[in-house]
């Protein structure tokens, strides 16, 4: 299944854009570009993307899910202009059906609007949205499911750093699209199960998956 070509501005018109697997250059251009931009009201504002490319790559490894991290970037010659960063797991339980394998989302982080601004040059409404690209990253999560043979599912972890912001834009029908786990319902085994579910998860299945891949076609 083939990923997203395109992202869309806010006045409407289309950037083109390459999925790529991510590189410790893409890592260390968002720490150096973009990192410093991202807010304080979000969960990934004092996050380290080459220390999370490196450890987490590591640790997932170790622990047998098969890290897989992706970039988002802007074809724009000279340069390949990263926009959204991702890095997933593709063997994870299902959270809904621990019987059953899923990607889970780690760490997920589309680039503020200022990036595109102040570093890129773009106007405000030449650029793309904080919202439409978190869609374009789960969409690259949703894609990889599918490709993975998993049908869709996807898990993830809504950071408390990201307030009900997050929470909401995730459960929205016309923006994450996916289902919340209930609070205190069991975790797959292993160490999120011994922290416990504090009502923070949220996962697609194949109906929510569907959706969402049908609302980001237009894209591809």
């Amino acid at each position: 299944m083939r990923h997203i070509s395109k992202v869309v501005t806010r006045k409407g018109l289309l950037l083109p854009v390459r999925v790529s697997e991510m590189t410790r250059d893409h890592a260390g251009y968002w720490d150096a570009h973009v990192q410093k931009l991202i807010g304080s009201k979000r969960a990934d504002q004092d996050w380290s993307w080459p220390r999370i490319h490196l450890t987490t790559r590591l640790a997932g490894g170790a622990l047998g899910q098969r890290p897989r991290a992706f970039v988002v970037g802007i074809e724009s010659a000279p340069h390949f202009q990263p926009c959204v960063m991702l890095l997933l797991v593709e063997r994870y339980p299902a959270l809904h059906d621990h019987g059953r394998s899923s990607v889970f989302v780690w760490y997920l982080s589309p680039a503020p609007t200022s990036y595109f601004v102040e570093h890129l040059g773009y106007s405000r409404d030449d650029s793309p949205s904080e919202s439409h690209l978190m869609a374009a990253g789960m969409d690259v999560a949703i894609t990889h499911s599918y490709n993975c043979g998993l049908s869709g599912l996807v898990g993830l972890h809504a950071d408390k750093g990201g307030g009900d912001a997050l929470m909401n834009w995730y459960s929205a029908p016309q923006k994450g699209g996916m289902s919340l786990l209930p609070k205190g319902q069991p975790l797959p085994p292993g160490f999120r199960r011994l922290r416990g579910n504090d009502g923070r998860y949220f996962y697609h299945d194949e109906a929510t998956a569907g959706s969402a891949l049908k609302r980001m076609d237009i894209y591809r």
